[in-house]
């Protein structure tokens, strides 16, 4: 588990208290139950998700009256080399990737006790919120979502990044004016490749979303995360994982015992070619990110 992992809570569409253009300067933040940290102001009741040494609020930044997503992150949390290498790994992917897909960072403050992260915000919660909510989609909604998500990770691929968590919990879901991005957040285990080609071996991510090479802790490479993208797009088209067991060991023994079963027959040729491909249990046999977005299924939206 990620020790830097944000799960979403049900508090994403919690209201914050934003101050009054009139607020005189010298008013306490503290007698209004917010915090405020250089120009962004939260309140403590509007949480948007936890982790094991982090919480995200709900803030605004009070120069544009803009909301903000802001992750405080303890550093006496911060008690190893890993967690503060993976850290200023995260805030460094952050920082220098610019894409429309991919949640933006927007500041980074340091205090006394907390390293502050504040976030581009998104209004709708997470993929894992918004399938609850939506129930089965078409193929077409599915394919859109997987278009902008492949559009985000092709971004991070430019720059050599495994991102090593796709889950529904860390593509983050925004809605203005009826349209609906999708973008990638968490990068904190990600890893900087020094070359596109480059092959990692960390056993680490979420169980449900890693391919059978990262459970057995065996080398593997961007293929991994094309693993993740087929296992969300199955969960989208039929609810539930292709795989499911309550251990490593009897998750991968379920993956190579049991084939890839389909429980509906209504969806096209394209749909289950890419999973099929997405979803081969060996790297030589999976789809690469070339292949993906080549793929008739994705190619019709990019």
């Amino acid at each position: 588990m990620n020790m830097l992992d944000i799960k979403s809570t049900s508090s994403q569409t919690a209201s914050i208290i934003i101050p009054s253009p009139t607020l005189p300067v010298n008013q306490t933040p503290a007698a209004q139950n917010l915090t405020q940290i250089k120009d962004y102001i939260f309140d403590s009741k509007s949480v948007l998700g936890r982790g094991s040494m982090s919480v995200v609020y709900k803030g605004v930044d009070m120069r544009t009256n803009e909301v903000v997503g802001i992750k405080k992150i303890s550093k006496r949390a911060l008690n190893s080399d890993y967690l503060i290498n993976s850290l200023t790994n995260e805030i460094d992917i952050q920082t220098k990737i610019r894409h429309a897909n991919i949640v933006s960072l927007k500041d980074v403050i340091r205090s006394t006790n907390n390293i502050y992260l504040v976030l581009e915000y998104c209004n709708f919660g997470n993929l894992r919120d918004y399938l609850k909510a939506r129930g089965k989609l078409t193929e077409s909604e599915i394919r859109n979502i997987l278009s902008q998500i492949i559009k985000g990770m092709d971004g991070l691929l430019q720059n050599n990044v495994l991102h090593r968590d796709i889950k529904p919990e860390n593509i983050l879901v925004h809605s203005e004016r009826g349209v609906f991005t999708y973008k990638i957040c968490d990068f904190g285990f990600s890893k900087k490749l020094s070359e596109k080609n480059q092959l990692s071996q960390s056993s680490i991510g979420s169980p449900q979303y890693m391919d059978f090479q990262r459970l057995s802790s065996e080398e593997y490479s961007s293929k991994s995360d094309v693993f993740s993208l087929g296992i969300i797009t199955y969960e989208m088209l039929f609810g539930c994982p292709p795989w499911a067991a309550s251990n490593w060991h009897d998750l991968k023994c379920a993956m190579v015992s049991k084939p890839l079963q389909f429980p509906e027959a209504k969806f096209s040729k394209d749909v289950e070619d890419f999973l099929k491909k997405t979803l081969a249990i060996w790297e030589t046999d999976r789809a690469s990110w070339e292949d993906v977005l080549a793929h008739p299924f994705i190619k019709k939206t990019l």
